[in-house]
């Protein structure tokens, strides 16, 4: 059957498939697009038939793909439209608020061998028409990934390579409350009723850590690992 009006897979440099059969079989729908380098897609949690993909390859690999900003699909991937933010390089993450689908946000990691003013959180509150870079963000670097609370959409959360910073207000304020190197993932559940947060700092190949909190203010180490 069908999931999510289709499942879709984006690749470092191969596009977007779709699978409408639990992927059995899969079939390209990116392919008439410029770049074909997919850093991360998000579904429209009102409406899975409206899908963001962010464009450029947030793995950094050896030869670069800076991506060309974000597009967008309101035919579950069948076409798509672009949103801009072409200039910006690497596209890590796009958000859609749960309560509010005109409101977006973008993490930038922009392109790791230039050094420009571009990188931070974007925002959008007009379904991705037009996007304002959040002026608290505005000297971060290496924005990995974002993640708004399914209990509270004010509250927004960001790894970055120096630490986990906090947002309860929608972003225009971010305070940093854990400083750790390279925090690359994060993720957010609820138990019992009450938020639970995991972010992963750390370079793979040294020593990586996994961090838990259930306020946002205080994150404690729950897992270390030395690169074997």
């Amino acid at each position: 059957g069908t999931l999510f009006e289709g499942t879709k897979l984006g690749f470092s440099g191969g596009g977007i498939f779709k699978t409408t059969d639990g992927g059995i079989n899969w079939r390209p729908v990116f392919d008439d697009q410029p770049e074909l380098s997919i850093g991360d897609i998000t579904y429209d949690p009102s409406n899975p038939n409206i899908v963001y993909a962010g464009t450029g390859d947030p793995n950094v690999p050896s030869v670069v793909f800076n991506g060309n900003g974000i597009y967008k699909s309101t035919d579950a991937g069948e076409s798509w439209s672009y949103l801009g933010l072409g200039q910006q390089g690497i596209i890590s993450k796009v958000l859609v608020d749960p309560g509010n689908s005109q409101t977006l946000f973008a993490a930038v990691m922009g392109n790791p061998y230039v050094r420009d003013e571009q990188r931070g959180i974007y925002k959008s509150t007009d379904g991705g028409a037009n996007w304002t870079r959040l002026a608290a963000t505005s000297s971060w670097q290496h924005v990995n990934d974002i993640v708004i609370s399914t209990l509270n959409s004010q509250r927004v959360v960001a790894a970055t390579n120096n630490g986990i910073w906090v947002s309860n207000n929608a972003g225009s304020t971010f305070v940093r409350q854990l400083t750790a190197n390279n925090c690359s993932d994060l993720a957010m559940t609820v138990l019992g009723g009450a938020e639970v947060w995991l972010g992963a700092c750390g370079v793979p190949t040294a020593q990586a850590t996994a961090y838990r909190s259930t306020d946002t203010l205080t994150w404690s180490p729950v897992l270390s690992e030395a690169a074997m």
